[in-house]
């Protein structure tokens, strides 16, 4: 980024992922220089977590590497940085039940996944669709059907 009222302009790029693995979303840590980026993971695929270094002045972003996460906790999307307190947080999109993931930040080294919060299911056995999980309202009983996706 420039300073002051200038656009942006592209000094250069890092490859993070491998060919077919969708990157749902990241944060930026402005205070250490890092970027996360959590994956979407697939049937032979984990979801990963990808840590960036992000270039001071002109030099280029440099990947620090990945973190696979365990199977089953899988569609990361939502992600907040916390580097204050040297926490990063990845959710699940749409796997159920989803979840939260709490990392340690660990300095320059790949981030360490301290614990992991589930959502509360639902009376439904089976995960839902996407369209059912945008649209995840209550029952006339007032239940989630699909649980906190």
């Amino acid at each position: 980024m420039t300073p002051g009222t200038n656009l942006p302009v592209r000094i250069a790029a890092v490859n993070v992922g491998v060919t077919g693995e969708g990157i749902g979303l990241g944060s930026l840590d402005s205070v250490n220089g890092y970027a996360y980026y959590g994956t979407y993971g697939s049937t032979n695929l984990p979801s990963r977590i990808y840590k960036v270094k992000l270039g001071d002045g002109d030099a280029a972003p440099t990947l620090v590497g990945h973190v696979d996460l365990q199977q089953g906790r899988a569609q990361l999307s939502l992600s907040v940085v916390d580097p204050a307190n040297g926490f990063l947080y990845f959710a699940n999109d749409n796997t159920y039940p989803g979840g939260m993931h709490q990392f340690k930040l660990n300095g320059t080294n790949l981030p360490v996944e301290i614990s992991y919060l589930p959502f509360q299911s639902g009376p439904s056995n089976n995960p839902p669709d996407a369209a059912s999980a945008f649209n995840n309202t209550t029952n006339s009983d007032g239940i989630l059907p699909y649980g906190e996706v």
